[in-house]
């Protein structure tokens, strides 16, 4: 049996790391600032709307420094760089090449090279998917690095116990509730709750109204039919959309990752409850503790 997501989970940029001690990066998880010539289309890029979520918010945060040379001037700390340069004499076609913890750690610097602002759009277009996924991969190597020194253990053995697998879990979650193959694990957090729910089988939404319920007993959590967008993979199926409850004025998103197991499948779904809070950075971040699932020696049940 293939556990296809493993092999995301262990993707690697390209790394080219300053030796000796290196300081903080400056900026926050998923800020990318654009330096040299500017590229109004890599922006554009850049701020597309996030899938999946109740409101606007864009892939990246990005901050544009026409002309600036990051090199020489405090923006060398930031977290994630993408510096672009268009020149025709020096460069014959478009190339993306990138480096990790150059100035700062965490850091990725991206460097796109062009001999024409023509030629740049035309690869943004084609490629540009490419450019998002880099960055996302190394934020998500970043939150899996994090989770590996400030892991939740009494988290990790109850899933261990009940489901045969290995899973980080943030640290702060410290609240569960079990069921029939099912475990809800929460950081019962007031203004932005987070949390992960782990059980057999792949179907999301009866397995929440089931073990999920609201104030009254009529009130259960179901999935918003016509939000969710699926990406199935040989072994791996995402899902992705908004979450609510039945009866009350609660809702969110929701990542969800069903991985099939022999004869049945295991599903660890990740939601978020902050209302009027920005939520692209918390599900990501549970999304990188679900990229963690992985079997153990043991063979599942």
């Amino acid at each position: 049996m293939r556990w296809a997501w493993l092999a995301v989970a262990a993707a690697t940029v390209c790394s080219c790391s300053t030796d000796g001690p290196l300081p903080s990066s400056s900026s926050l998880a998923y800020e990318v600032v654009v330096t040299g010539e500017g590229d109004s289309t890599l922006c554009a890029l850049l701020s597309t709307d996030t899938e999946g979520l109740p409101q606007r918010e864009p892939l990246f945060d990005v901050s544009e420094h026409p002309g600036a040379d990051y090199a020489a001037s405090e923006l060398r700390l930031a977290r994630s760089i993408v510096d672009v340069d268009i020149d025709a004499y020096i460069y014959n076609k478009v190339e993306m090449k990138w480096r990790t913890n150059v100035y700062a750690r965490p850091q990725i610097v991206v460097s796109l090279t062009a001999p024409s602002q023509r030629l740049l759009d035309e690869y943004i277009a084609k490629n540009g998917h490419k450019i998002v996924a880099l960055l996302s991969r190394f934020e998500r190597r970043v939150a899996m690095a994090r989770l590996e020194k400030e892991d939740n253990p009494r988290a990790r053995s109850l899933i261990r116990e009940m489901f045969g697998v290995e899973m980080k879990v943030p640290a702060r979650m410290l609240s569960s509730k079990k069921g029939k193959g099912f475990v809800w694990l929460s950081d019962n957090a007031a203004s932005a709750m987070t949390n992960i729910c782990v059980f057999w089988g792949s179907n999301i939404d009866s397995t929440l109204a089931a073990n999920i319920k609201g104030e009254q007993p009529e009130m259960q959590m179901r999935i918003v039919r016509g939000t969710v967008g699926r990406s199935i993979g040989d072994s791996l199926t995402v899902s992705r959309g908004l979450w609510e409850m039945e009866g009350d004025a609660m809702g969110g998103p929701f990542v969800a990752h069903t991985v099939r197991t022999g004869n049945d499948s295991l599903t660890a779904l990740a939601f978020v409850y902050a209302p009027g809070r920005s939520k692209r950075n918390l599900l990501r971040e549970l999304e990188s503790a679900l990229f963690t699932l992985r079997k153990t020696k043991e063979k599942i049940q």
